[in-house]
């Protein structure tokens, strides 16, 4: 269950991803975020790793009729034109991810999106000049109960 709604989240990102670019770290190249699930691959630990999203579940509760979620999407930035650029890159990065979330209120023909999703940045201050993560926290809901279809019942 938590595997299922992890890779509709990532598939339903990516998907939603195409045509919207952010900067590199180092040249002038602009890129399509990917969307990786956990973390980023080992062998994607550096500069040019950002931008990105990383998927990942933060708890789960299974109740008698249904099952609770807890799903963080990270999104990370970087911009060269240091805390300026960095602030209006993450908001336009979250704005665009939010926008994806209020879109697709059900994935995968079972699991329902909660309100409200929450978007935070962990600690600004600690932040290196050029690099930010937001955190978009959100809880999804798969019910057990079969769901009465109008004139079946």
């Amino acid at each position: 269950m938590i595997t299922t709604l992890l890779e509709a989240v990532r598939d339903l990102l990516s998907d939603n991803m195409k045509g919207f670019y952010f900067e590199r770290s180092s040249g002038n190249e602009r890129v399509v975020p990917p969307v990786y699930l956990g973390g980023v691959p080992s062998k994607d630990k550096s500069d040019e790793s950002y931008p990105c999203v990383v998927v990942s579940w933060a708890d789960a509760e299974d109740g008698r009729e249904m099952d609770e979620i807890s799903i963080d999407i990270f999104l990370c930035a970087v911009s060269k034109e240091g805390l300026e650029g960095r602030e209006l890159e993450t908001a336009a990065f979250a704005d665009h991810v939010r926008r994806i979330l209020r879109e697709n209120e059900i994935i995968a023909d079972k699991f329902e999106r909660q309100w409200p999703v929450r978007a935070q940045r962990p600690d600004p201050k600690k932040e290196h000049h050029k690099y930010a993560v937001v955190l978009l926290s959100t809880i999804w809901r798969r019910s057990h109960v079969p769901q009465a279809v109008e004139g079946l019942l």
